[in-house]
Order: C-alpha cells, then sequence, then structure tokens
C-alpha cells in the first residue's frame, strides 16, 4: 500500500503507519526497515513522512501506546533469557542468542533494556523474592520468621532451578553479585535478623547468615515440584537452630 504524502496533508493520513508500527512494537519486530515493507513504500518515502524511528516511537507513546514495558516482546525476551541462561549460563549467555530465542531483533532488546547486562539484571530483578524474604524477616517471632523466609526462598529456587544451578560456583556466581543487589540486601536483611536475636542464639551472626543462606540453596536445589516448601524450611530452620540456640 501506498503511504505517500505532503508535509502538509493531515495527520490522519498516518493512520496506517501507527497501525502498522503499533503491529510491529507489540510483536517486538519494530525497525524503519520492517515497517517500510508492512506498508509497501521504500525507507525514504517513510523518513520524509514521520521523521526517524524515534520520533515514530514519540508519537505512539503519545497516542498512549505501551512502546516498552509489559509489551508481549518484553516477556518473550525474559522468557527466552531465563531459559537461555539455565542452559549456558550468565557468563556464555548473547543478546543474539536471545533474540533469536525470542524471535525479536537484537535491537529491541537494546531498546527494552539498554545492554546484556540491563536485560540480565532486569530478569533477575524481576523474579526475586528479595520483597517477601525482607517481609518475613521483618517480624519478631524467631523461629517463625526464619521459616517464612526460608519457604519463600526455597520456593524461588524451585521455580527458578535452572538459572540459579547454573550461576553457582566460579564465574555464574561472580557474574550474579555484579548484576544485582539483591542477593546482597537479603544477607543484609538476615543479619539484621540475627544481631536482633543475639542474645537467643550462639555465635557471629555472619555466620548464621552463611549457614541459613547454604542451607536454603542446598534444600531448594533438591526440592521435588510436589514437596511443601514450609515443611521444608521447618525442618532445615529446625537444623539451624539446633545448633546455634542458646
Amino acid at each position: 500500500m501506498s503511504v505517500r504524502r505532503s508535509r502538509e496533508a493531515p495527520e490522519e493520513e498516518l493512520e496506517a503507519v501507527y497501525a502498522a508500527a503499533e503491529a510491529l512494537v507489540a510483536d517486538g519486530r519494530f525497525s524503519m526497515t520492517a515497517l517500510a515493507e508492512a506498508l509497501g513504500c521504500s525507507r525514504a518515502q517513510l523518513y520524509r513522512q514521520v521523521g526517524s524511528g524515534r520520533a515514530l516511537l514519540d508519537r505512539l507513546r503519545a497516542r498512549g501506546v505501551d512502546t516498552e514495558v509489559g509489551s508481549p516482546a518484553r516477556r518473550r525476551v525474559l522468557a527466552a533469557a531465563e531459559a537461555l541462561v539455565a542452559k549456558r549460563g550468565l557468563v556464555e549467555v548473547t543478546v543474539e542468542e536471545i533474540a533469536a530465542a525470542a524471535e525479536v531483533a537484537p535491537v529491541t532488546i537494546y531498546r527494552l533494556f539498554g545492554d546484556r547486562d540491563g536485560l540480565l539484571r532486569t530478569l533477575i530483578e524481576g523474579i526475586s523474592p528479595r520483597a517477601d524474604v525482607d517481609e518475613a524477616l521483618a517480624g519478631d517471632d524467631l523461629e517463625g520468621s526464619l521459616v517464612a523466609a526460608m519457604a519463600r526462598m526455597l520456593a524461588f529456587i524451585r521455580d527458578h532451578r535452572g538459572l540459579i544451578a547454573s550461576s553457582v560456583g566460579g564465574e555464574g556466581m561472580a557474574a550474579l553479585a555484579s548484576l544485582r543487589q539483591t542477593n546482597q540486601s537479603s544477607r543484609e536483611s538476615l543479619r539484621r535478623f540475627f544481631r536482633r536475636h543475639r542474645s537467643a542464639l550462639r555465635g557471629a551472626p555472619e555466620r548464621q547468615v552463611q549457614a541459613f543462606m547454604a542451607l536454603g540453596l542446598g534444600g531448594g536445589l533438591m526440592l521435588g515440584p510436589d514437596d511443601d516448601p514450609r515443611r521444608r524450611a521447618r525442618a532445615l530452620v529446625g537444623v539451624l537452630l539446633d545448633g546455634t540456640r542458646r
């Protein structure tokens, strides 16, 4: 189809351009080349009509189109990233591999997330159990709070077993630490919790944090799909407290 018009033509004549651009954005395939192909016109003609691709996206946003957050393309990219990281690890996976698996252009990933680290950081932060763990540790009940926090941690590791397993040890652990502040924040919440309960426990809070994290990691990786995270959490916390309670 032809969308040729003069600069003075009314805005409504661009409706076909907007509709085609919105469809490409929703599918994660937006580019001026793809848009020109969809409209059956040349890129030069398209640039004369709408200016740059960024300008066109700005127009779509002004019309209420979500060109980034929550788009189907964004969800596909994040799902593809997690699946590939689970198989190949945080260090090895590339933007090109993720783009191919998500059926989007690499430029879509850069547009949505900035760069590879931005994508992986968004993935890690988006699935992190930090908020739930922090909420559980805000309580004053020593055993009950630890069980609630451990249960959430176990469920998270079970549900994202591949990603966690690929990140344990060596370069994977270092890559994970560089991408997220979440792990450190959870550690700090645990450290504060154990400090609050110092009078009831033996040993240094840092040792208790390490023991809790180690029990949670091992327990989560061994948790089966039909196992109850809370029941396992009670058992693991019982082991921890048996060795540290005064």
